[in-house]
């Protein structure tokens, strides 16, 4: 569609977009053009069939026009409801494919993926904190700073469980450190100076 230049790029931007306007998109089973104007639009094969025929229709009254046009719509968003309804079972499917289902219990110990106070933008995984419940299958009611009215809902995929070191006998080969230098909750062998420092927690997480 564009020249071997490439500088001609802005003069074909009218004919992608009137394509992707008129064509019928599959979440939705219509197309954006039918869902803004309520009707299919007309192109140059329609307007020459139209003057070969030679049809002299006669105006139909506004009322009568905006009656049908709003009855089409509806019907027309109606239809797409239940399309997208259909096609998000079809995306969490592909989703569900590559997940697995994470199940906490109450009194479990878990870190939360939290932002930082000196960068609102940089999340670090901080705890450990109590699970008091799950609300749903994927959210939990979490205690913070061991406070029992102090508790705030979060998405699983915001906790870790957490399990404590001095419980292992090989804790200082397997241990996890969180720290403002690791935000991320990165993987890494504690060494000795970094278990003199009280502000870092381990993580116990098997190899």
């Amino acid at each position: 569609m564009v020249s071997d230049s490439g500088k001609d790029w802005d003069q074909k931007l009218p004919l992608v977009m009137y394509a992707i306007r008129t064509h019928e998109q599959s979440s939705t089973g219509h197309s954006p053009f039918e869902l803004v104007f309520g009707r299919q639009p007309r192109n140059l094969l329609d307007m020459a069939a139209e003057l070969w025929e030679e049809e002299n229709n006669e105006e139909r009254p506004i009322l009568e026009y905006i009656h049908k046009l709003k009855t089409h719509l509806q019907t027309v968003w109606e239809d797409v409801r239940h399309q997208l309804e259909k096609a998000q079972e079809v995306q969490k499917g592909y989703y569900d494919q590559g997940t697995k289902l994470r199940v906490l219990q109450p009194n479990d110990k878990v870190l939360i993926l939290r932002p930082t106070s000196e960068q609102k933008l940089l999340a670090k995984w901080q705890g450990p904190y109590r699970v008091v419940k799950a609300v749903t299958p994927v959210t939990y009611l979490i205690e913070l700073n061991n406070h029992p009215k102090l508790t705030q809902i979060y998405h699983i995929n915001l906790l870790k469980k957490w399990e404590n070191p001095e419980n292992d006998n090989n804790a200082s080969a397997r241990g996890c450190l969180i720290s403002p230098t690791n935000p991320l909750g990165l993987e890494l062998c504690p060494t000795p100076q970094a278990d003199q420092q009280k502000k870092f927690q381990y993580q116990r997480v098997p190899f």
